[in-house]
């Protein structure tokens, strides 16, 4: 008995998280934005391009090969710097509705845990002022990832959570990301962008550059963008998730996010 009523508590538990966080995906963040938009303006742009420098590029190519290399399968996220209620995740950990999936994913990407060094963080402290002219507001960093697309590789294709029909998956495909209102992306390239190492599409459009350091900072849930893999070579990316802010916070407050995190759970927390 006392083993039933626990089951169904953490039922009712999952069942109150997972509609909280509807809630805030379709309202909270709409209304925070919103505030954001009145007071700065909207973004103007739907993507900018810009470059950092080769000496940049090879540190950062340094810190990436030293971090861990994960497995999308049964990676284990346990990091006591940030509370877990923070962050909305990805369901990695021996996930065997979409064991299926990730395996693919496996196959087509390799993702790094990312060490946080103190030429990281100077690093990014340089970039501030270049991703604030484009946000046009004050922000947070909510999120830095790293992983690295694999050659040749495929699109990623799974099951239809309402009806079971095929669904293609990953970051090979057109796709939005489906992030609550006032978020953006930026995507860092150490290597170039040619057919060799992997191209990047985005609203229509392949961008290319032959030389590494290209970045891309967009609006990731509002234009049609995908990873187009080389045909040749590993490609290593670095992207930044941000939120917009109304006001200054500390931008690099959740920069030790981890690979299966995707935003903040609510935007009260880039400032409390």
């Amino acid at each position: 008995m006392n083993l039933l009523i626990s089951n169904i508590y953490k039922r009712m538990i999952k069942a109150i998280e997972w509609r909280m966080r509807k809630f805030n995906k379709k309202y909270i963040f709409s209304l925070h934005e919103f505030f954001v938009s009145f007071f700065f303006g909207k973004i103007k742009n739907d993507y900018t391009c810009f470059k950092i420098d080769t000496k940049d590029v090879d540190q950062i190519f340094a810190v990436v090969k030293k971090s861990n290399k994960i497995n999308f399968s049964n990676y284990l996220n346990i990091n006591k710097d940030i509370s877990k209620n923070i962050f909305l995740k990805k369901s990695w950990n021996y996930n065997k509705k979409d064991k299926n999936v990730y395996d693919q994913f496996s196959k087509t990407q390799n993702w790094y845990d990312l060490n946080m060094t103190p030429y990281l963080e100077s690093f990014i402290n340089k970039l501030l002022p270049t991703f604030k002219e484009y946000l046009g507001s004050n922000f947070s960093i909510v999120n830095l990832r790293a992983w690295k697309n694999l050659p040749n590789s495929g699109i990623v294709v799974g099951k239809n959570k309402n009806d079971g029909s095929i669904q293609m998956r990953g970051t090979h495909r057109l796709h939005t990301d489906g992030f609550p209102p006032g978020h953006i992306k930026c995507m860092i390239y150490l290597q170039p962008l040619n057919s060799e190492f992997g191209l990047f599409e985005i609203g229509g459009k392949k961008i290319e550059c032959n030389e590494p350091g290209y970045c891309i900072i967009f609006k990731n849930s509002d234009i049609l963008h995908r990873a187009i893999p080389g045909t040749k070579y590993d490609r290593y990316v670095i992207e930044f998730t941000f939120l917009r802010t109304l006001f200054q916070v500390n931008e690099l407050k959740y920069i030790k996010s981890k690979p299966d995190s995707m935003y903040l759970s609510a935007p009260y927390f880039a400032y409390f």
